[in-house]
């Protein structure tokens, strides 16, 4: 296991929340584990596709797992649960907390748009420019 891989503990949480196959057919070759640790180890260092290593699977059968499961929202969907509404394991301390950050942000959002507003007005872009004194 490299760095960064999903502990067993981590898969065994996230394993009952991925979608199964609805078709029988041929086995995989690769696990699924494999190409989720593909993609969290792209997305966490930044690297191109091609140059996910040959361990998780071929660069694009981890792209294809990652750009279906990102049109039909998967990704969404797996933060909030199997059925889309709260996580699995609601925590009012941690929603509380998240909570309190949204707030914060969208104060800073409005300040944010007075200033965009202000600078939008006529008369601060006309203004000539004044060599320091």
């Amino acid at each position: 296991m490299a760095r960064g891989d999903l502990t067993d503990a981590q898969w065994s949480r996230l394993e009952p929340l991925l979608s199964q196959g609805k078709k029988p057919g041929r086995p995989p070759m690769w696990t699924r584990r494999q190409l989720i640790d593909g993609i969290r180890r792209r997305t966490r260092t930044g690297t191109p596709w091609r140059d996910v290593p040959e361990r998780y699977g071929p660069w694009g059968r981890v792209y294809d797992l990652f750009r279906r499961w990102q049109r039909d929202s998967t990704w969404y969907r797996k933060k909030r649960g199997s059925h889309g509404g709260r996580p699995p394991k609601f925590n009012k301390g941690d929603y509380k907390e998240r909570h309190a950050v949204e707030c914060g942000n969208n104060r800073l959002k409005r300040n944010r748009a007075v200033v965009m507003r202000y600078d939008k007005v006529a008369a601060a872009t006309r203004q000539p420019c004044r060599s320091p004194p």
